[in-house]
């Protein structure tokens, strides 16, 4: 799949951290099903200053991953 924040370019998914600035930010996250559809979701997440987040989409279930 490939991910994209505040509309820059799309990049190959992986787990590796990605800095941002605080405030407001969107996720696009785009992936290919089996059948080659491409299935999409935007997300929208804001971040203090020192924050992290993770963010993970499941379209299994479309909905937040689960935690574990």
């Amino acid at each position: 799949g490939k991910y994209s924040i505040d509309g820059k370019k799309k990049v190959r998914m992986g787990f590796k951290r990605v800095e941002v600035s605080p405030g407001p930010h969107t996720i696009y996250i785009e992936v290919e099903t089996e059948d080659g559809s491409i299935r999409t979701k935007e997300l929208f997440e804001s971040l203090k200053a020192g924050e992290t987040k993770s963010v993970c989409w499941d379209f299994n279930i479309n909905a937040v991953c689960p935690t574990r």
